[in-house]
């Protein structure tokens, strides 16, 4: 998967987490706690970059904290795979 491709992937992924956490009425500190992460760590995956705007790449832990704190299975978090025009 090419850069651009990644950074596609990490703002879809982002966004149906937070489609999630809202359609559970949640907010970003609730979220959070039920997964067991930061705040910030979480802030990170919904927005698909840190604070300071720098592209993040979740880890597979917390994007699994996360998906069990919804509980969801991780499957229905990730966004399809990007076809081979995108690698």
């Amino acid at each position: 998967m090419n850069q651009l491709g990644l950074v596609a992937y990490v703002d879809e992924l982002g966004r149906r987490v937070e489609q999630e956490r809202m359609r559970q009425g949640l907010s970003h500190e609730e979220a959070a706690a039920r997964a067991g992460v930061a705040t910030y760590t979480y802030l990170k995956v919904e927005r698909g970059r840190s604070a300071s705007g720098q592209r993040v790449n979740p880890n597979l832990y917390v994007l699994l904290a996360i998906a069990g704190a919804f509980g969801i299975d991780l499957r229905d978090l990730l966004p399809p795979a990007p076809s081979a025009t995108t690698r």
